[in-house]
């Protein structure tokens, strides 16, 4: 299901709108409804309703394959696009003995054809291992699959090896979606005072909605919350007119960090709705935090044609320090690293927009950690065409 989200991404002030689609879970405790378990072997077992072990929730998915006519964990559903879905993530355990060498499979429709493709499943496992009695991630990029575009079939694991009999676990299997970025018609502005937050005290943020909001539509939600999670109540927040919303708070050391202003469930006059907004900026009371190190320009397009094709960051310390850049997509996973570990005292790096292998990264926001000596700051880079 898609919904419409405007996000402002801080610190450069840059707003960005984007179409969201919510996850797919296919197996969270129970299957989906929308899928169908078809596995296969004989003499294999399969049984969605394990307790132990279990990763998330209270049941877990047990594989115990056997026979030598390639038994097969197999999972399908009416064929559907994959066009808003970027990945295929589950979690996978080795149970008592782990080390297993799995395929993954997938089939889809293409013209009123059915397309299978394979891969060994261990590659998208950190380290390539499946551990023993011990939980690892699995993603799966569908582009591997020839899936950037497309329907979704089938989803099917199997042995490797189909050498003999060997049992694992599987739980928390969903389809990641993708954000596409768009522009949107408005999006609130945002104004904190002071700005930078370099010192305890109070300080009072201001939001302009530049339409009229439904102030008798309830309840909407606008909240700040620290990089911990602790919750940050405003002082007396009012709204001016029903556009204009402000309100203050005291901030303290304990606030220090990448703090994100939530703005939830808005309903403006003619009837539209902001379902979700956030704006992330630093709280830094101690000065730890290097200060004008981000990325520019932001967005950067690296497409070759001279203009804006890096995105660079430039400054200098007072005295050499280690420094580590990497660049992370929104899932967590590592897609370059930039510099680690270089003892600096000049930094200029820059990122031309490509991966690790030399390959273009997607087009998308980014997020890079920046480390000096035992301090790390966080942003976003926004890469477009």
């Amino acid at each position: 299901m898609c919904k419409n989200v405007f996000i402002l991404i801080g610190l450069m002030f840059l707003s960005v709108s984007y179409v969201y689609c919510a996850d797919m879970i296919i197996y969270e405790d129970t299957l989906s409804s929308s899928w169908e378990n078809q596995s296969m072997g004989s003499g294999s077992a399969y049984n969605f309703d394990s307790s132990s072990p279990v990763y998330s929730g209270s049941k877990a998915i047990s594989c115990a394959m056997s026979g030598n006519n390639w038994p097969k964990f197999v999972l399908t559903c009416t064929s559907f696009s994959v066009t808003n879905y970027k990945y295929l993530t589950f979690m996978i355990n080795g149970g008592t003995a782990g080390n297993q060498n799995l395929l993954i499979i997938i089939e889809k429709k293409e013209e009123n054809e059915t397309k299978t493709s394979l891969c060994e499943l261990n590659k998208y496992i950190d380290g390539a291992i499946i551990v023993k009695d011990e939980w690892k991630k699995v993603t799966v990029p569908l582009a591997d699959f020839g899936l950037a575009s497309g329907q979704l079939k089938t989803i099917k694991i199997a042995d490797s090896d189909n050498d003999g009999e060997l049992t694992f676990y599987i739980d928390s299997i969903k389809l990641v979606a993708s954000a596409a970025v768009i522009t949107g018609p408005f999006y609130p502005k945002i104004n904190i005072s002071p700005f930078p937050v370099t010192a305890a005290g109070n300080v009072t943020i201001n939001i302009d909605f530049n339409a009229e909001v439904n102030l008798s539509t309830a309840p909407y939600t606008i909240q700040l919350i620290t990089e911990k999670g602790q919750l940050y109540n405003f002082t007396a927040p009012s709204w001016a007119d029903n556009q204009s919303w402000s309100g203050s708070l005291p901030v303290t050391a304990e606030a220090d960090g990448i703090v994100t202003l939530e703005i939830k469930n808005i309903t403006f006059t003619d009837g539209s709705k902001l379902n979700y907004y956030k704006y992330s900026f630093v709280i830094d009371t101690q000065k730890i935090f290097p200060y004008e190190k981000k990325f520019f320009p932001n967005p950067f397009s690296p497409n070759g044609d001279g203009k804006l094709d890096c995105a660079q960051i430039s400054f200098s310390l007072p005295a050499p320090e280690k420094v580590s850049l990497w660049i992370y997509d929104l899932t967590g996973r590592l897609i370059r690293t930039l510099v680690e570990d270089e003892e600096m005292t000049k930094v200029n790096v820059s990122w031309d927009g490509k991966n690790d292998s030399g390959e273009a990264a997607s087009i998308g926001v980014y997020i890079y950690i920046l480390k000096i000596g035992s301090e790390k700051t966080r942003g976003t880079v926004v890469l477009v065409k």
